[in-house]
């Protein structure tokens, strides 16, 4: 199951909910983009619910998925889990 957020900080809220789920990618992205419009503000970022907690994987570009790296992923998963602050 994936999820999206609005942005990275939208997801960095703990216990933020995805504004939408899909278990295509794909879909969830093109519908990122449908809404997002062409290329205002911050990028949508995608997660992966992997065993009841969200991860990050990709940000959402107007032409493509582009892939969040473990070390981005899990400063934003951090904040959102209270284990790390905003710097």
């Amino acid at each position: 199951m994936y999820g999206v957020w609005q942005c990275r900080e939208h997801f960095s809220v703990p216990g933020s909910n995805p504004a939408a789920t899909s278990v295509d990618v794909h879909t969830l992205a093109d519908a990122a983009r449908r809404v997002r419009g062409a290329g205002r503000g911050p990028a949508p970022v995608i997660a992966e619910l992997f065993a009841g907690d969200w991860q990050l994987v990709s940000f959402v570009e107007p032409g493509r998925l582009r892939e969040i790296t473990r070390a981005q992923g899990r400063k934003y998963e951090g904040v959102r889990a209270r284990r790390l602050r905003w710097s």
